[in-house]
């Protein structure tokens, strides 16, 4: 009975490092193959204004964190992605666009790493951009509050300011220029063929 344990438990330690090991090779292909399948569909609708597109994308960049290595990415995407548009509802997302933005990503991490910032949460966006739009529809703010005063409320003009410029998280600014980066650039770049060809090279990729 001994030895029948024994070996059961064996081989179940065998069984065990058998299905560790799958798990630790498959990881790599499920990481590319989620960011693959999530930018082509948040690019294909990439509309800042939604809380989805921002939602993807930080999702996006959390995957591509656990990637360092963007030569292992864009040789991936060399397999997946056509060279060409393929069909007139996604004719946008190719592999020449999705290295340009997975690279513009990879940038976007390093300034995290190198600042000692934090991904903001969707809810911190959301409130930065709450910010920037009072600012923008109230560039004069002395005309609310004297409009309040009218009313007999009292406002403070300082805590005001100082609260509109607290940022809710210190990367927020910076999401919002990778935001704008890709809804007015990258997916509007007409050139992006021979850009992606020079990230390669600069990624030490051959063409």
């Amino acid at each position: 009975m001994n030895a029948l344990m024994r070996v059961s438990t064996f081989s179940l330690l065998i069984a065990t490092c058998h299905l560790s090991c799958m798990k630790t090779q498959e990881t790599p292909n499920n990481n590319f193959n989620t960011l693959y399948n999530l930018a082509h569909a948040t690019l294909k609708d990439f509309n800042p204004s939604h809380n989805e597109t921002t939602k993807n994308l930080i999702t996006i960049i959390q995957t591509t964190k656990q990637i360092p290595s963007k030569k292992d990415l864009f040789t991936y995407l060399d397999t997946q992605s056509p060279q060409s548009p393929i069909n007139p509802f996604c004719s946008k997302i190719t592999t020449p666009l999705l290295i340009v933005f997975f690279d513009r990503i990879y940038n976007f991490l390093a300034l995290l790493e190198k600042n000692s910032y934090t991904l903001p949460t969707l809810e911190e966006y959301q409130q930065h951009v709450k910010h920037e739009k009072f600012k923008k529809e109230n560039n004069d703010l002395s005309i609310i509050l004297e409009k309040a005063s009218h009313m007999n409320i009292l406002l403070c003009k300082e805590t005001i300011e100082e609260n509109l410029q607290q940022s809710p998280s210190l990367s927020t600014p910076d999401f919002n220029i990778l935001i704008e980066d890709i809804h007015t650039k990258i997916l509007n770049e007409t050139n992006i063929k021979n850009i992606a060809k020079a990230i390669k090279l600069n990624t030490g990729l051959k063409l």
